[in-house]
């Protein structure tokens, strides 16, 4: 179905090793565009990734913080799938973009825009001495 991937970067202060963002591969043309709503679960199991690992050469989108909502009442958080289309149809007539949907492979989310969604912290990602 999917793979998730989860990109740690450097604090700036005290070294330790934070989660920035989340990857999630589904593969060329595995994304259902015709679904109103794409759930996603809280806990997963990821492959941890740093600036010292190769990053795939991806079709991918930046799902913001606006086009996610907490399910009301699983674990799950949900993409709206119309917005996400509506910004990406802009952003191909400004940039006059070559891909098509079929061509996204993977969507890219920041940490903090899920936390804020879910309004909880996603903890199983952080080491226990940060909390």
């Amino acid at each position: 179905m999917y793979n998730f991937s989860v990109y740690y970067e450097e604090h700036e202060i005290n070294g330790t090793l934070l989660p920035t963002r989340l990857y999630i591969y589904f593969g060329r043309g595995a994304v259902d565009w015709t679904q109103e709503t794409i759930y996603l679960p809280v806990e997963f199991s990821f492959k941890k990734m740093t600036s010292d690992d190769d990053f795939p050469d991806v079709t991918s989108v930046l799902i913001l913080a606006g086009e996610m909502f907490r399910h009301p009442y699983e674990q799950k958080y949900g993409i709206y799938i119309p917005h996400v289309l509506e910004r990406l149809a802009k952003d191909k007539k400004r940039t006059k973009a070559k891909y098509e949907l079929v061509d996204i492979e993977q969507f890219i989310i920041r940490v903090h825009d899920i936390e804020a969604a879910m309004q909880s912290p996603m903890k199983f990602l952080y080491d226990e001495d940060d909390f």
